[in-house]
Parts: C-alpha cells; sequence; structure tokens
C-alpha cells in the first residue's frame, strides 16, 4: 500500500491529536471505537502490510473487514491496540521535531516509516525476534515502547504504548 502525501498528513494528524490527548480522552474514544480505515492509514504509513499489521496487534482480519465493511467502528480491545499504535507515532513525532524546525511537527522526518522498518528488524534484545511480534499484548506493547526508548535515547517512550 503507497500512502499519498496527503494520506501521511492525516496519518501524521491522527497520530499527533491521539498523542495530545488526555488518558480519559483516549480511554473515551477507544470505549467508542475507531473506524477500522485507520489500522491501513497507520500500516501504509509505517511501510507495513495491512494483514501483517493486523496480524501482529492481534486482530481479526476478517472481523476488520466485515466492520469496515458494514461502515462501524472497532471493539474497544481492537480499537486499543490501534490507539496504542497512533500514540506512539505521535509521541516521537512530538518528540524527534527539532525546536528550530519550521513548518508543522514532523516535517522532513517519517518517524512512521522509521518505526514500520525498526518494527520489522530482529533484535538480539528479543532473542532475535523481531519487535513487531510483540504488539499483540499490552505487556509486549511496554516492552517494545521500552527498547525503542532505549535506542533510540527516547526514555518517555517507555509509557507511550501502554497509556
Amino acid at each position: 500500500m503507497v500512502v499519498s502525501t496527503d494520506g501521511k498528513e492525516l496519518v501524521t494528524a491522527f497520530c499527533l491529536d491521539v498523542a495530545r490527548m488526555s488518558p480519559m480522552e483516549r480511554m473515551d474514544m477507544v470505549r467508542r471505537g475507531i473506524a477500522p480505515i485507520w489500522l491501513g492509514r497507520l500500516a501504509g504509513a509505517m511501510g507495513i502490510a495491512e494483514e501483517h499489521l493486523t496480524l501482529y496487534l492481534g486482530l481479526d482480519r476478517r472481523h476488520v473487514v466485515a466492520r469496515m465493511g458494514q461502515g462501524e467502528r472497532l471493539e474497544p480491545r481492537e480499537s486499543e491496540a490501534i490507539a496504542a499504535t497512533a500514540k506512539w507515532i505521535g509521541d516521537a513525532l512530538l518528540l524527534k521535531r527539532s525546536p528550530t524546525e519550521p513548518g508543522p511537527v514532523g516535517t522532513g522526518v517519517d518517524i512512521a516509516a522509521q518505526l514500520g522498518t525498526w518494527l520489522r528488524t530482529p533484535t538480539g534484545d528479543l532473542e532475535r525476534r523481531a519487535p513487531i511480534q510483540y504488539l499483540d499484548v499490552a505487556e509486549g506493547r511496554a516492552l517494545v515502547a521500552h527498547l525503542w526508548a532505549q535506542q533510540h535515547g527516547d526514555m518517555s517512550a517507555a509509557e507511550n504504548m501502554t497509556q
């Protein structure tokens, strides 16, 4: 899936919105359910096949497709994994932006694609497994966020995928 410039701007705006929400606002969003289209948009921005991201987030692809076809939102458990991923990207965008960088947050830096590449790269820290293999449960997301933070000098990121 190729994400257009407009698509990347949509994903950036969505991720920043999620990152800037209070925990209560994020919980309300998750409880209401997220539109399934965001799964595909996040996957595209990260350079990950939608089917793979769906699998690694522990979601049932048939259920997601059915919800999309019926114009329904995802259930809270499904929405939580998507919201956590969006928050992680949004927080990374906010933290990686240079204070002197003009323009919108994340300009010139494709954090989502960097994260997508990193998630698919096996590491000795995870017994030579790729971090993406741990995103299906909150504890795994916390572990992966902590590892990302250690490797990218962003120690606040350890909290990002669990809040």
